[in-house]
């Protein structure tokens, strides 16, 4: 085999016909280590194998092996200046890393499209954990309805193998918290109602745009405004009797909890607004002797009538009674109602208390509902999208209740309210009709309602009128995990 061993001596050492050969040029200085004589060993002896006279490839290689430690400390090379650098460094000591506190409290918050079973996983517990945990807080709330954002605080106990969930708790909603803690080796969980203080505050200020605008701008709720709306309702055309600039002001009850955050709104105590003519309606919560309770004016009059002047809400009037050039048949035609023209889905309440006698299609009406209220009044709606649930011929509503919603059926330009008052059986003019109450508050009853109307009037010219914080779900600074 000479042209192998011609082949390794020209691979392995430099020639002088040759250029210059990093391999060769580094060959002496390898030969100096023992690494490189295990190489050249292990080289010849798999060259060996392949032919029947090994010693023609070993005998040179021991020779040129010898020679080259003789000369290895004329030829070998300077090491270059970058391995030189990386054989001279010195390993730095690792920087110390404080030991994981054997207790930890932390406060989480639950990422979007995760669950409360990977938020713990993450943080070291082990799965049975919790799943066990999760479990239990099924019995007492159910974990589906946790959102992202939902701030959650765990306290753990962490040893060398694992971690251990001591107690979670959250605020799961403006009243409500639930804890789950370790007892005896299982999870128990328990929600319980946040501690709240009750003030009362006073709200308002001049309307600019509409009612419900003007209510939401100075932080009343919209289930208070629907309140104030629906009292008002049986005095006051919300559509021609409120203009910018009119008064508003709402005496209520306010709960905070301990951090002084709102959690709710509660009872509507006294509201009063300003109407064109310069009068001034006032309506005052009150709860008589016999736990009944009710709105009344300050002389003891019930705001309640036989039937509300609008039964929808946030609606303009796009067509009075009377006679008028009817826009689809094309000439004049009396016009025995009032349209109301809303968005489709707008609700449409009772307009007092009655009996259903007809919930159906009904010609040019499209869906029509009709509500016998006595023997003298009925109203009925039509050109209806859909009925209320449970809205069928017989079924009893009460004033103010949803019973059906705005579309635009039958004989339509376009999605309204046909709302009509019939006296007798005959159509009569909703914006002139009157009604009385037929509830005062008499003698003792009454002189006790006068001393509630004193307080109250106390207790308004007592607070300051201003805007008022709405309550929130998210009740506290928000904390990312670290």
């Amino acid at each position: 085999m000479p042209q192998a061993t011609n082949l390794l001596n020209t691979w392995l050492l430099p020639q002088p016909h040759r250029k210059p050969n990093i391999l060769a040029d580094y060959y002496t200085w390898f030969t100096s280590s023992a690494s490189f004589g295990l190489f050249t060993i292990v080289l010849a002896a798999a060259l060996a194998q392949h032919t029947h006279e090994p010693e023609k490839i070993l005998n040179p290689l021991k020779r040129h092996i010898t020679v080259a430690h003789k000369s290895v400390e004329k030829t070998t090379p300077k090491l270059p200046t970058e391995i030189a650098a990386i054989a001279t460094i010195t390993p730095q000591p690792k920087p110390d890393i404080p030991p994981r506190p054997t207790r930890e409290t932390l406060s989480l918050e639950l990422a979007s499209g995760e669950n409360i079973v990977n938020l713990l996983t993450e943080q070291g517990i082990s799965h049975d954990q919790a799943f066990n945990a999760v479990e239990a807080m099924s019995k007492v709330y159910n974990p589906r309805r946790l959102q992202a954002g939902q701030e959650i605080s765990l306290k753990l106990h962490h040893n060398d193998d694992d971690s251990t969930l001591e107690k979670l708790s959250m605020r799961v909603n403006p009243l409500e918290t639930v804890t789950i803690q370790k007892s005896a080796g299982r999870f128990l969980a328990e929600k319980a109602e946040v501690e709240t203080s009750r003030k009362m505050v006073r709200a308002g200020g001049p309307i600019v745009g509409s009612f419900y605008q003007t209510g939401i701008h100075n932080g009343i709720s919209p289930q208070m405004l629907n309140q104030l709306i629906t009292a008002f309702s049986y005095d006051v055309d919300f559509q021609r009797d409120i203009h910018p600039g009119q008064e508003m002001d709402v005496l209520f009850e306010h709960y905070v909890d301990g951090d002084g955050h709102t959690v709710k709104q509660g009872d509507l105590k006294y509201a009063a607004l300003e109407l064109d003519n310069g009068k001034k309606l006032e309506i005052f919560r009150y709860k008589d002797q016999y736990g009944n309770v009710g709105f009344f004016h300050a002389n003891g009059e019930s705001i309640r009538k036989a039937l509300l002047k609008t039964p929808v809400n946030g609606a303009r009037i796009s067509s009075g009674f009377g006679m008028r050039r009817h826009p689809i048949l094309g000439y004049s035609k009396m016009h025995r109602g009032m349209d109301f023209a809303a968005p489709i889905g707008t609700p449409v309440y009772a307009a007092g208390d009655g009996i259903v006698q007809r919930s159906s299609y009904f010609g040019s009406y499209g869906n029509y509902l009709a509500i016998k209220h006595n023997g003298t009044y009925a109203t009925a709606y039509g050109h209806l999208s859909r009925f209320a649930p449970g809205i069928h011929p017989g079924a009893r509503v009460r004033q103010g209740q949803v019973v059906a919603y705005i579309g635009t059926t039958g004989r339509s330009t376009g999605p309204h309210l046909h709302y009509e008052i019939l006296k007798y059986g005959a159509q009569v003019n909703p914006s002139q009709a009157k009604f009385n109450t037929g509830n005062y508050l008499e003698g003792r009853e009454l002189a006790m309602f006068k001393q509630h109307v004193n307080s109250i009037k106390t207790q308004v010219a007592s607070l300051p009128r201003g805007k008022v914080q709405l309550a929130s779900a998210s009740l506290s600074d928000s904390h990312t995990r670290n």
